[in-house]
């Protein structure tokens, strides 16, 4: 984007650059303490910045910041940000992605080994439990996905991305890699039968595109990131 003439600004994710200090804020911490308040710290530094153009501020979520991109909006509550961009961001609700997940890559070799089955259902029981009207800020992290906090998934319970944006007004562009597995096509259907008739909404796929928006052929895996370097496409770029 800098080659084209966007200035952009990019920073560690509290959870990578602070781990300690997150795990300390252990029953208080959410989405927001996570991404959200950095988002907006963010661009309150590019408003004041003397090269921005504090009129185009755009912002750009990827994977779980796309899906908090309706919470931003909300959250700009003075309109600063111009438009926003949810790249491979789940129109469902965060949980109902999880088991999909685990099941799609221990079928990748066609079968499921019995320590899967025993985790596949492990992730199921989790996800469960963190969407029960039951859950309360006094569950254990250790039964709920990831080991993490209930508040983490009490703030996020009644979170559906699709349906928060239907209340966006500022101009909104939906791009998805057709070879995502995390995020999946049927995500991409979800954004489209919910905003498609929005006048405001852009929707832009690309076939050969995996979940970081890198091209690649046949199936998409978790080696693929790990083992085969790429650049995001110039087409997304674009």
């Amino acid at each position: 984007l800098a080659s084209r003439g966007i200035m952009v600004l990019r920073y560690e994710k509290r959870t990578k650059e602070h781990i300690e200090k997150c795990a300390a804020m252990a029953h208080r911490f959410t989405m927001f303490h996570e991404t959200e308040e950095d988002a907006l710290s963010a661009i309150d530094v590019l408003e004041k910045h003397p090269k921005a153009n504090r009129k185009k501020i755009y912002l750009l979520g990827h994977s779980q910041g796309g899906m908090l991109v309706p919470r931003m909006a909300k959250l700009d509550k003075a309109k600063k940000i111009t438009g926003f961009i949810i790249m491979a961001g789940n129109a469902r609700h965060f949980l109902d992605l999880l088991p999909k997940q685990y099941k799609y890559i221990f079928t990748l070799d066609n079968s499921i080994t019995p320590d899967e089955r025993k985790m596949l259902d492990a992730v199921v029981k989790q996800v469960k439990l963190a969407k029960s009207p039951t859950l309360t800020y006094d569950t254990p992290p250790k039964d709920l996905p990831f080991g993490i906090p209930a508040s983490y998934w009490l703030d996020l319970q009644n979170y559906i991305p699709a349906e928060s944006a239907k209340h966006m007004t500022r101009p909104l562009l939906i791009l998805h890699g057709q070879r995502d597995y995390q995020i999946t096509m049927e995500d991409f259907e979800i954004w489209k039968t919910s905003l498609g008739t929005h006048p405001n909404v852009t929707f832009k796929l690309f076939p050969a595109l995996n979940h970081l928006m890198i091209p690649g052929k046949g199936k998409s895996t978790p080696n693929e990131y790990q083992q085969q370097p790429g650049f995001v496409s110039p087409k997304v770029i674009e």
